[in-house]
This record gives structure tokens, sequence and C-alpha cells, in this order.
């Protein structure tokens, strides 16, 4: 991992706060997909990073989760925008 992803994955932990892919994505700069190819081997450290569809860690099995994930039901959510100006969308 990189200093920014440990420092991210460290605060997660700390606080028992999940967030999704998006938003570790964004505070990086990086697409979610990206963010989430530099976790590394699954491990409970980084199962707070979670899919926003499900709120859960993609791929992860329940011995590979901490085991305090689902004490808080709040999680760091991807920031939606809004439409884009210009794009029609």
């Amino acid at each position: 991992m990189n200093p920014r992803m440990d420092k991210i994955v460290a605060f997660l932990n700390a606080e028992h706060r999940r967030a999704t892919y998006g938003a570790i994505g964004e505070s990086l700069g990086l697409p979610a997909q990206t963010a989430g190819g530099m976790l590394g081997q699954r491990r409970p450290e980084a199962s707070w990073i979670v899919s926003a569809e499900t709120l859960e860690p993609t791929d992860y099995g329940a011995g590979d989760e901490d085991a305090a994930l689902h004490e808080r039901p709040e999680v760091i959510p991807t920031r939606w925008r809004g439409p884009r100006r210009g794009t029609g969308s």
C-alpha cells in the first residue's frame, strides 16, 4: 500500500467506520477500482472499505472481515456531485 492508503486504513480501523471504495478513490484522486486494488491482500484491517451497493467488503469471507465491521451502521459514502454541465446528464 502507499502511505496515504495506509493512513486511511488506519483511520477507518481506529474509528470503526466503513467507507465506500468510491469515497476512498475520491480522497486519493483515483477511480474506485484502482483504490480497491491498492489494498492488497484481503485482511480485517482493509475490510472497512466496502462496496456502495452492498455496504460489504468485496469478495471477503466472514473470517477475512474485522469482527467489529457491523457495530456501526454509518458508512462514509461516495459523494454524488449531480449532473455535470454540458454533458446532458
